[in-house]
């Protein structure tokens, strides 16, 4: 059996270009953050339960993060995102890496094909 390569995913970075204002709201925005590849469903949904998990007392954030190919999107004020979200964003992409590497490590393959 071939063992597939995992990369790991990281948010390298801010994408200012797609980042807008959502229509009907004064200070939500749509923020787009570069990925530095495009995840697999299996990761796309592992994050989100990381997400889910790292934030058990607020499930109004749950459904405001995304992964929309090669980009992490979250609905929020940007100022509360900087101060606040970013840090734990990232704690749940190290952490969807660190649980997608396992599950590819015991079923040998990646679990999903790319998005």
């Amino acid at each position: 059996m071939v063992m597939e390569t995992v990369k790991e995913i990281r948010i390298v970075g801010l994408n200012r270009d797609l980042t807008r204002k959502t229509e009907n709201a004064d200070t939500r925005y749509q923020v787009f953050f570069d990925l530095s590849g495009i995840p697999s469903l299996a990761w796309g949904k592992i994050l989100m339960r990381e997400w889910k998990r790292l934030n058990p007392t607020e499930p109004r954030l749950w459904n405001q993060v995304s992964v929309d190919k090669a980009f992490l999107v979250m609905l929020w004020p940007p100022q509360e995102i900087a101060a606040k979200h970013l840090p734990v964003l990232k704690l749940a992409v190290a952490a969807a890496n660190k649980t997608h590497k396992r599950l590819v490590a015991k079923n040998g393959r990646v679990a999903n094909s790319k998005r």
